[in-house]
């Protein structure tokens, strides 16, 4: 068995695992990391340095909790895998901010995304903590290989990433990533996205960036079809993305704002099928053409 939680550089719900606090406790290994900067950097002759680059608005630690139970590895000269369960989250521990509010939403963000049952699926409580969520996992799986010998010959993972993506005092942007391993015919991955307003804390959507939907939903067409080359004649459906509703191309609301870009997350099955693969479209705020149609915070 090896538990681990440090910080350091790095973080089908079908069948989501009951809350489960455990008696296992993980070490923690702490490694101070990562301080914001609080300045604009000046030239060797005292002059403002052009180069430098604005300070970052949160402070954060990054942090990682491992655990696997069983032979995760190979063994002597053995090709086969052993059966196994391994969990990895990775995350940032929000420190402080300049505004309370903002470290407050980011964190709770972030919390809800890295302690979450395995598809991180916002319509669910995630658990009390990242810890509960890895004890509760490994204790599923082990629950599960026993009452179910002869259906685990394999072995279930679970990797999650959360990233602060943007981090300047115009836009603060989060980034959750998932790769999962339940069994069956394939894994699953999943992505969600969040944006909020360093001022106030406020999470941040499509309609804050622009007001005009029509415009950017057809922007968001060309900008989808040029990236999935699906010619302007071709219909989606034919294309293979047969999960738009009506046909029809729509923006969804799992979207965060990075250097006036818009980045869209479309997870597998979301709009076509798993071997369609996941989207991530990416939409310049410029290309939605009207100027007018941009709402600068």
């Amino acid at each position: 068995m090896r538990d681990r939680v440090m910080a350091g550089h790095g973080d089908p719900a079908a069948r989501a695992p009951r809350r489960d606090l455990g008696s296992a406790v993980i070490a923690m290994v702490v490694t101070v990391v990562l301080v914001a900067s609080a300045g604009c950097g000046a030239g060797g002759d005292g002059t403002a340095d052009s180069s430098a680059v604005a300070p970052d608005t949160l402070s954060h630690v990054p942090v990682v909790v491992e655990r696997s139970e069983g032979d995760c590895g190979r063994g002597d000269g053995d090709t086969t895998a052993v059966p196994c369960v391994t969990v990895q989250v990775k995350y940032p521990d929000i420190t402080g901010a300049p505004v309370a509010a903002l470290a407050d939403s980011v964190r709770a963000f972030v919390l809800s995304v890295a302690a979450a049952a395995p598809g991180v699926s916002e319509r669910t409580e995630p658990y009390p903590s990242v810890d509960s969520l890895v004890s509760s996992f490994v204790n599923q799986y082990e629950e599960y290989s026993r009452e179910m010998p002869t259906e685990f010959p394999h072995s279930w993972l679970l990797e999650r990433d959360v990233v602060i993506a943007c981090n300047t005092p115009s836009i603060v942007s989060v980034r959750a990533d998932e790769s999962s391993y339940l069994g069956g015919a394939h894994g699953m991955t999943v992505a969600r996205l969040a944006s909020f307003d360093p001022a106030t804390g406020r999470r941040l959507g499509l309609a804050d960036w622009v007001s005009d939907t029509a415009a950017a939903t057809a922007a968001g067409e060309r900008a989808f079809r040029e990236q999935r080359d699906i010619t302007d004649g071709q219909s989606l459906a034919r294309a293979g993305f047969i999960f738009f509703e009506d046909g029809r191309f729509s923006l969804n609301d799992n979207v965060m704002l990075c250097d006036d870009t818009l980045t869209f997350h479309y997870d597998p099955y979301e709009i076509g099928p798993y071997s369609i693969g996941p989207t991530d479209l990416r939409l310049p705020l410029s290309a939605i053409g009207d100027s007018t149609a941009l709402i600068r915070k």
